[in-house]
């Protein structure tokens, strides 16, 4: 970019501070958030303690030994560990932490809690990238990743350690997604299925079926809107390089997907009504959660008794339906869906719209529709 007449160029630290200053905010604002909870005044509970815990002290334990876990003997009296997908066996990240890892119990734990926080700064970041990408401010980028990886749904499950180490690639899975569209480069392609593989190695298929469902419904928006002055690049190209950038990403994940599938076929979920599928299903009146998050009271560290949760007896119903991520964030987004020039603000909202009819569940018949 040539410099302005008449202004002197900055110096080189200026320079630098400037292109970090987005990384610096995301990080800061994500530590100070989750300061108790790393420097061990508190920790997290539930699902992390009881089950993500004993998995990754029994896996960085075999990896630093260079043995695969394929068996673990502690549970019931054995059952498939490799096959268990939650596992997360084959993600790049636990080979990196097994090998700094010890035997101390209370490390481990400490570990897996830096990995699910580090996620929520890999959403952040991510988002801030995905705005920058579709060539919005800087500002806009660090509003848009603080509520993405700061929000009620993040917050709210990082106690599901594959849920949010799988959701938080979708931001670099779209940013990169975008680029291929805009670009139309095979490397793009690539990069989109590297990022929808490594969210697949994470180990929560639920969340990236979602992903996929999103990527899906984004793609026939931007051929709807685009099909009359594209079609070209559009049949040539960018069908052709959709369609390998998810066939790469779940051939990436195949060597932990094809386990897992097998060992799916002897679990309950196989055989899960439509009424247990859509028990947790988004009341109406739950759109109040909107702009009072604890309208019906909270969750609070698994001691349902301290901040009763008065709307279900059920305390999972707390995170399965959080909705909140800021008031002046929905004002904001509002406001970009009426005033902004461009026509991703109506790919954006129907996502969003169709995701909200979707979150009501057996309330609407579009779910049930889904479902079967």
């Amino acid at each position: 970019m040539k410099q302005k007449p008449g202004t002197k160029p900055k110096p080189g630290w200026q320079k630098h501070l400037s292109t970090s200053f987005p990384y610096i905010v995301l990080t800061a604002a994500v530590i100070i958030f989750f300061w108790e909870i790393l420097t061990g005044r508190y920790f997290f509970w539930e699902d992390i303690l009881y089950q993500y815990h004993p998995f990754n002290y029994f896996l960085f334990k075999n990896l630093r030994n260079f043995t695969l876990p394929v068996w673990n003997p502690y549970m019931f009296a054995g059952m498939p560990f490799l096959a268990d997908i939650q596992t997360q066996v084959f993600y790049p990240l636990n080979w990196f932490l097994a090998f700094i890892s010890n035997s101390s119990q209370s490390y481990v734990f400490w570990l897996v809690e830096v990995k699910t926080i580090t996620h929520l700064l890999l959403g952040a970041i991510g988002f801030y990238l995905l705005i920058r990408e579709l060539k919005l401010s800087h500002y806009a980028g660090i509003v848009a990743g603080i509520t993405f990886g700061l929000s009620g749904f993040m917050i709210t499950h990082t106690i599901h350690l594959t849920l949010v180490s799988t959701f938080a690639w979708f931001p670099l899975i779209l940013m990169f997604f975008y680029r291929t569209l805009s670009r139309q480069r095979l490397r793009d392609a690539a990069a989109t299925a590297i990022a929808l593989g490594l969210a697949n190695l994470a180990g929560h298929p639920q969340m990236t079926l979602h992903i996929v469902y999103a990527l899906g419904l984004l793609f026939v928006l931007h051929l709807v809107f685009h099909w009359r002055n594209k079609r070209p690049t559009i049949l040539k190209k960018q069908i052709p390089l959709f369609i390998l950038s998810i066939a790469l990403g779940f051939a990436i994940s195949a060597i932990a997907y094809l386990p897992a599938y097998r060992y799916s076929l002897h679990t309950v979920r196989e055989m899960m009504t439509f009424a247990e599928s859509a028990e947790t299903s988004l009341p109406f009146w739950f759109l109040l959660t909107i702009f009072v998050p604890k309208f019906f009271g909270s969750i609070a560290g698994g001691a349902v008794e301290t901040a009763p949760f008065w709307i279900d007896p059920a305390p999972y119903t707390y995170w399965e339906t959080c909705l909140y991520v800021g008031v002046v964030t929905i004002l904001l987004a509002l406001t970009g869906l009426v005033n902004a020039n461009t026509r991703r603000r109506w790919e954006f909202g129907i996502l969003g719209l169709v995701a909200l009819l979707l979150a009501l569940g057996k309330f609407t018949p579009l779910y049930r529709i889904a479902f079967e």
